[in-house]
């Protein structure tokens, strides 16, 4: 008990305190809505972004898939908008991307749920508030088809409301975490190869707002189990940002100033000459939890926006990763200090989102990002 303490009382200290933050009453079906409609008014819709994002780890088949559906500029004022889907496959076989991206008349959303279609490539149909189908396909040099139902097994929450994320005070995004832990299950068909799956891991959550592409950079990651969820948005150098898990039901939250993101060890992307984070540690206290996790990436897909999007200097650049995450998680105890009450270790995903530069695809000029 004494070297418990003590090791605790150690972790403490690496931790940045803080009060925390009540949680908002949980959202709904309609909260995943499209939202477009909610912002039109004129001065920045041309900037508009939206996207529905899913993932799912099955470790039995070797099978890892993300994939989202998006809309940019949904009305077409830059001549450029698009809608589309882009999905990573991470398999036994190899590891690769593909997207499929339309004008963007071809996106139909609700903007009472979160039924979506983009004509001929896929949709989400909502079955309840706690159950989508999910369908889609892409192919390039590599075909991945999905036919998924998600069944929600936490709680959603908001994680970021109408918060600055860029360098304009306008350009605000929303992060709606709909399904923190789902099971899946369905078919995914890649290659002609067809993995089942029956109540496997996932997880769904939903982002807009306006804001410039190449303005956001961000850190994100999202790891669940049974009774346990663990989400990471994190917008760099900006004030934005939340981490949040839920454990058996209660859902704790740690603002900007009560949590760090530190990586440690780093990588090169050869061909966009990007720099990327192979090793995260996560650091967390509020006025009752303390979290500490470690976040290794096993697998990295570096993603490029649409080709046919113009960029005068820089253009974003995301590295999509699957990921060991492994952490203990501490309650504050007056009596004796801090108290362990769980440890986690496990598959799921991480992001990293950076830039590149247009013309050159040369790495901003800055030593490690």
């Amino acid at each position: 008990m004494l070297q418990r303490t003590r090791n605790a009382a150690l972790l403490a200290t690496l931790l940045v305190a803080g009060a925390s933050r009540a949680v908002a009453s949980s959202p709904t079906s309609q909260d995943d809505a499209y939202h477009y409609q909610l912002f039109r008014n004129g001065q920045h819709d041309w900037n508009y972004v939206e996207w529905w994002y899913f993932n799912v780890v099955d470790p039995s088949s070797g099978l890892n898939l993300a994939f989202t559906y998006s809309v940019l500029d949904p009305e077409n004022l830059t001549g450029f908008g698009s809608t589309g889907l882009l999905a990573v496959a991470y398999t036994s076989n190899g590891n690769f991307n593909e997207s499929r991206f339309l004008p963007a008349v071809q996106f139909h959303g609700s903007p009472s749920s979160a039924d979506l279609s983009i004509e001929n490539s896929g949709s989400v149909e909502v079955i309840d508030d706690t159950s989508y189908h999910v369908l889609g396909a892409v192919a390039g040099a590599h075909s991945i088809t999905w036919d998924l139902t998600y069944v929600a097994r936490s709680s959603p929450f908001l994680g970021i409301e109408g918060e600055n994320v860029g360098l304009l005070p306008w350009e605000k995004m929303s992060w709606l975490v709909h399904m923190p832990r789902a099971l899946v299950s369905g078919e995914v068909t890649i290659d002609g190869k067809s993995y089942a799956l029956t109540d496997v891991s996932g997880y769904h959550d939903h982002n807009w707002g306006e804001w410039i592409l190449n303005n956001v950079i961000w850190n994100w990651g999202q790891y669940s189990e049974p009774g346990f969820d663990l989400e990471l948005g994190d917008f760099r150098r900006r004030a934005a940002g939340v981490l949040s898990f839920d454990l058996g039901g209660e859902r704790a939250v740690f603002e900007k100033n009560q949590y760090r993101v530190v990586h440690t060890r780093w990588s090169q992307d050869a061909e966009n000459h990007g720099w990327f984070p192979t090793e995260t540690w996560l650091f967390a206290e509020n006025d009752r939890f303390a979290l500490l996790a470690a976040v290794r990436a096993d697998e990295t897909q570096a993603l490029l926006p649409p080709p046919n999007i113009p960029f005068l200097f820089l253009k974003p650049l995301l590295f999509e990763q699957t990921a060991s995450y492994s952490g203990s998680l501490w309650e504050r105890d007056h009596a004796f200090g801090w108290r362990l009450v769980h440890l986690f270790f496990g598959s799921g995903f991480k992001e990293f989102a950076t830039r590149t530069t247009a013309q050159t695809r040369q790495a901003i000029e800055e030593t490690v990002p």
